[in-house]
């Protein structure tokens, strides 16, 4: 099924937009992207954060919608962020190929709160969201690469020059599936919440 399939039948996105705003601009106020991706150290210790708390996420995502919702199966995931972490550790010193990645599964408590498909689709608004920031920090990454074309930057490039469509179509289907006020309303909840994970992974005050 394509995200544009069916009219709109709410405001969600609108909703998600304006109930999450002053949230998301503290929130990438409060991350020092430089620091994140400043050197190749950084950037390591960087996917491996985002493959940390990212990857339950995901699962929740694909619990709900991913047997329905073709579309989905193509949607960016922390394991993109694993790859990318795998090339860099594999291409650095011996030392470094012996690193392993931390436990996803123990990230699971900070979803705990999630009790259905409204929280499922708010942080699916966020992680979908953040795609369009990060053509900007894939720039910022590559910069630190001998050779850009070599950077394992698969996760930050997301869709590529497709990115800006996915989002669009994103929000449609975000307007097409939350039908209720309180579905937008628990949604809304959610994308807060995933906002406030983002910041306190990386090490950010909020």
């Amino acid at each position: 099924m394509s995200p544009l399939t069916d009219s709109n039948n709410s405001d969600a996105s609108s909703a998600l937009k304006s109930g999450t705003g002053d949230l998301h601009r503290q929130v990438e106020e409060s991350i020092d992207w430089r620091a994140n991706l400043g050197d190749l150290d950084a950037y390591e210790q960087f996917l491996a954060k985002v493959s940390f708390f990212l990857s339950p996420a995901d699962r929740i995502i694909d619990d709900y919608f991913g047997r329905d919702e073709g579309w989905f199966q193509t949607r960016r995931t922390a394991v993109w962020a694993r790859s990318d972490w795998m090339q860099l550790v594999h291409s650095r010193s011996e030392e470094d190929q012996g690193k392993s990645l931390p436990d996803p599964a123990t990230a699971d408590e900070l979803y705990h709160w999630v009790g259905g498909p409204a929280d499922a689709a708010g942080i699916l608004y966020v992680l979908e969201g953040s795609t369009m920031g990060s053509l900007f920090l894939c720039n910022l990454a590559c910069s630190n690469f001998e050779s850009a074309s070599d950077a394992p930057v698969k996760f930050l490039r997301a869709y590529g020059k497709d990115t800006a469509r996915r989002w669009q179509e994103t929000k449609l289907w975000l307007d097409r599936f939350l039908k209720t006020k309180d579905e937008i309303a628990t949604a809304v909840s959610a994308a807060q919440k995933m906002f406030q994970i983002y910041g306190g992974q990386l090490s950010c005050k909020i």
